[in-house]
């Protein structure tokens, strides 16, 4: 246990009393619940599926009455009990119209802090929020990470590539050593496919599974032995902004003590506070207080053993098995991948994308859909698998991702800045491509004193690149208020795309990995014109005129951004601004952003090498 602590320098000010809060959904810890206003709209709620009590009832049998063990973060948790608070939290974000006021996590002061910030930056949120505290630590930051549980993984394989992977070496995050023995399985071929179309293969896609327990305890290890503070079990209270600082108080957790009253407050100073808590943080449920997301990602799934050896060598990426549903208004999709946990192990989802309307399925209608047609998917019987995991998970997004700050010295990261493409499951996979570029912006950041919100702006700006993606999901999903729906239009739309894609490896591998880039994509929307020209208007009617208007501004902003990236290259930008004096730091701080900006906003960094988020 976190034992009491003193107060720490720069936090005179009497502690203020939190206000009520309530779980948002099952993946977020306290410390990134916001509240929540009485007056929530009723929804009627349809009696449990048996099968999905059954199911849960059996992950406890074959586990020897353990459900499993649970952590932090999305998709950690796996007891009925979080699965039926992840269901309700789902019913209270389709249902609720009345929302009261916003949390007050920050609160803002024109008072100085007595004295200087022992700390430059605090990381909140410890299951990603580590891997950029220690990037930073490295850097020659003093660091803290708070953390509200222990800062630990689960047992589920994460699964990223190898290159992927690797980012995390190149930051400084984990030794190449301490990252191959993170990894517990590596497979090829990864597959995509769709009803009524070839299935087409690539390689080296998501294709390693790793151990999130000994990775996180990895970086944990790597960040105590560089000097980093680790502040487990603390659960944040508020954030006072200064003009010298930010003062951030928190309380210990103990069993002993589960409400905040009675526990004592803490505090630590610091220049910036960086936002890593995901989704649900209390200080983007500030932020968007009251705003919906604009799409969601539904998710559940299952790692069960009993599957045949020699058919649990590939893995799925993306998968359909039959047309959409019309009268639930769905698309189902499909992702698999051989477990790390045992050679007759498989991880197996079933997701899906919509909007947050009440006609929206509950959780539960989701996972019953999935336990009927799993095994159809793959070719198995229910009866001869050992259930060992049950996941799900809801992950929103926002069209005006990234999040752009809305105080000085507080910035958010991750999932939290909705940094990833609305097509994926953001988290660990998602930061890989950020890691090197957030912890050199960042400490440039704090080494120039570019800490107030227009300059912080810079490290997580616009992107053509991951703006553009949001067309795609919404081609993937059914509008509920459309009178007609053709079954196999996300089928014939995406299997079409693919097959052009699969002609050249260097245009669906990008895809696959969440990275859209001007040339690529323009090379495929003329193939998909020219092969199936009268497909075009079906497109058209079904994203919308406005959609379509909002997303030529993006593609058009894509090429754009490639434009200015090859300029830059040609005339050697990068070394003249490297070449400015010391003197000229918050001017090479803003040009750094600027290159980086539209390197990533077009999607060649996916080319290029960010070892220390400053080179090409």
């Amino acid at each position: 246990m976190f034992g009491p602590r003193p107060r720490l320098p720069g936090t005179s000010r009497a502690p203020h009393r939190s206000l009520p809060a309530r779980l948002w959904h099952q993946s977020v810890p306290r410390s990134a619940r916001g509240v929540v206003a009485r007056g929530t709209a009723k929804e009627d709620t349809p009696a449990p599926s048996k099968i999905v009590r059954d199911m849960f009832d059996r992950l406890e049998t074959d586990r020897g009455g353990d459900p499993g063990q649970e952590a932090s973060g999305a998709g950690a948790q796996t007891s009925y009990a979080a699965f039926k608070r992840l269901d309700a939290a789902w019913t209270d974000m389709k249902t609720r119209t009345i929302h009261g006021i916003p949390p007050r996590t920050v609160r803002t002061t024109e008072e100085q802090l007595p004295a200087t910030p022992g700390m430059d930056v605090v990381v909140a949120g410890g299951t990603l929020g580590v891997f950029l505290a220690m990037a930073l630590q490295k850097r020659g930051l003093r660091t803290a990470l708070l953390e509200r549980g222990k800062v630990a993984g689960r047992d589920q394989d994460w699964n990223i590539s190898r290159e992927e992977l690797f980012k995390y070496v190149s930051a400084g995050v984990l030794s190449e050593e301490q990252a191959s023995a993170c990894v517990t399985i590596e497979f090829n071929p990864i597959r995509a496919g769709f009803a009524g179309f070839a299935d087409i293969a690539t390689n080296d896609v998501l294709n390693l599974g790793v151990s999130p327990r000994k990775l996180i305890a990895s970086v944990l290890d790597n960040y105590r032995a560089a000097g980093g503070l680790v502040l487990e079990t603390c659960e944040l209270d508020n954030i006072w902004v200064h003009p010298n600082g930010v003062e951030v108080r928190f309380r210990e957790v103990s069993s002993e003590s589960s409400e905040q009253q009675g526990r004592k407050q803490m505090a630590i100073a610091s220049k910036l506070f960086v936002d890593s808590m995901g989704n649900g943080s209390p200080i983007v449920r500030q932020i968007r207080h009251a705003s919906k997301p604009d799409g969601v990602c539904m998710v559940v799934g299952s790692c069960c053993r009993g599957f045949e050896e020699d058919k649990n060598a590939s893995g799925d990426i993306i998968r359909t098995i039959e047309p959409s549903d019309t009268a639930a208004n769905l698309q189902l999709f499909w992702e698999a991948f051989p477990a790390g946990s045992g050679p007759q192990d498989r991880t197996t989802y079933m997701f899906s994308y919509m909007d947050a309307k009440q006609s929206r399925p509950s959780f539960d209608q989701l996972m019953a859909m999935y336990w009927e047609k799993m095994p159809g998917y793959q070719n198995v019987n229910l009866s001869d698998l050992s259930v060992q995991r049950i996941l799900f998970g809801l992950f929103p997004t926002y069209a005006d991702a990234p999040l752009p700050p809305k105080w000085d010295r507080i910035i958010q990261i991750g999932d939290a800045s909705g940094l990833q493409s609305p097509l994926s499951f953001g988290g660990f996979t998602a930061l890989a491509r950020h890691i090197g570029r957030l912890a050199g912006a960042i400490t440039d950041a704090v080494e120039s004193d570019c800490l107030d919100r227009h300059k912080l702006k810079f490290v997580n700006p616009y992107s053509p690149s991951l703006s553009s993606a949001w067309m795609f999901q919404k081609a993937m999903s059914i509008d509920p208020s459309r009178r007609r729906v053709d079954p196999t239009f996300i089928n014939r739309l995406l299997g079409s795309n693919f097959q052009i894609m699969s002609e050249d490896e260097m245009v669906l591998k990008p895809f696959l990995q969440d990275v859209i880039m001007a040339r690529e994509l323009t090379a495929t929307l003329i193939n998909v014109m020219k092969n199936d020209i009268l497909f075009v208007p079906a497109i058209i009617a079904t994203v919308g005129i406005p959609a379509l208007i909002d997303w030529t501004g993006h593609y058009l902003m894509l090429n754009l951004y490639a434009g200015v990236t090859q300029l830059g290259k040609t005339y050697g930008m990068r070394q003249r601004v490297e070449g400015l004096g010391d003197g000229q730091a918050r001017l090479r701080y803003v040009l750094r952003r600027a290159l980086e900006r539209w390197e990533y906003g077009a999607g060649l960094d996916y080319f290029g090498d960010d070892k220390d988020g400053h080179d090409t």
